[in-house]
């Protein structure tokens, strides 16, 4: 029986290798909707949604973090076209395929093309292009979260400051490599990925589908209020703003009516990339 999304994140805790985070601890126990990151080490063949998928052991999540609903929840899709001239594609073609034939059918083409031009001005006439829509693929999405944190004592200032550092680390590359390839600093290898999913709706089919994603942009503002203001016992913050970017490593596609992540598991071969490839 597959487990759904909040059984999901319940065993990716379950196994996590690193520490779990909840801002606020207790408070957010109460509140409906909440968003939660679940960090792994970063594999493009992914076997299908990791969002929705059951954990396995060869998945472990390095580390979570729960936080209260961003400022706000935008969901924002992209299809890329470009257009394409049916008849300049043609007039081209047969253009390349005369000047290949001979040297004096190329000047007589070069003269001819010139008198065309001349004359279509003159008479005041264009060849009619025939543009069409050329698919060109799914935009990789990004997802912008934006948050206001107010901590109440010096532990949830605490706690604030690990998830900003948990972020930081896992948002930056990693020296070494990865093998076969390890060359100190000169090879890197990629960042953690993050699987995110806001819990509150009841129907699973109202939650959006997003794949993996790795985090592009990180900022903190620790004078997150009108004005600069820390509490004296900590000298810490009272106000955080934070903003984090993100960006999914693969587009989504219909498949079947359904939304999901378009991999390429079914292109690569199980013993192309060896061991160091799978998740």
């Amino acid at each position: 029986m597959a487990l759904t999304v909040q059984q999901t994140f319940n065993e990716a805790k379950r196994q996590a290798i690193g520490r779990n985070f909840i801002f606020p601890k207790g408070r957010l126990d109460s509140v409906k909707h909440k968003l939660m990151m679940v960090f792994y080490e970063y594999s493009i063949r992914v076997a299908g949604n990791l969002l929705t998928a059951t954990p396995t052991p060869n998945m472990k999540s390095l580390a979570t973090i729960t936080l209260p609903v961003p400022i706000k929840i935008l969901e924002k899709y992209d299809v890329e076209y470009s257009s394409v001239s049916v008849s300049g594609n043609l007039k081209n073609a047969f253009e390349e395929k005369m000047k290949q034939a001979n040297y004096n059918t190329q000047n007589n083409l070069n003269v001819l093309s010139t008198m065309g031009s001349t004359g279509a001005a003159l008479l005041g006439v264009s060849l009619n292009p025939f543009n069409i829509i050329q698919l060109n693929g799914a935009k990789l999405r990004k997802h912008n979260f934006r948050w206001k944190l107010h901590p109440e004592n010096k532990d949830e200032t605490n706690a604030i400051e690990k998830i900003i550092d948990t972020i930081r680390v896992n948002m930056h590359p990693k020296t070494g490599g990865v093998w076969p390839v390890s060359l100190g600093d000169v090879i890197l290898g990629y960042p953690n990925l993050i699987n995110f999913r806001i819990f509150g709706p009841e129907n699973p089919s109202h939650i959006f589908p997003a794949a993996p994603c790795v985090i592009d942009s990180f900022t903190v503002d620790r004078t997150g209020g009108d004005y600069p203001s820390f509490f004296t016992e900590t000298g810490t913050p009272v106000v955080y703003q934070i903003h984090m970017s993100v960006t999914e490593i693969l587009p989504l596609i219909n498949r079947n009516g359904t939304l999901d992540v378009s991999t390429v598991s079914s292109l690569i071969p199980d013993n192309a990339l060896g061991s160091w490839g799978d998740t």
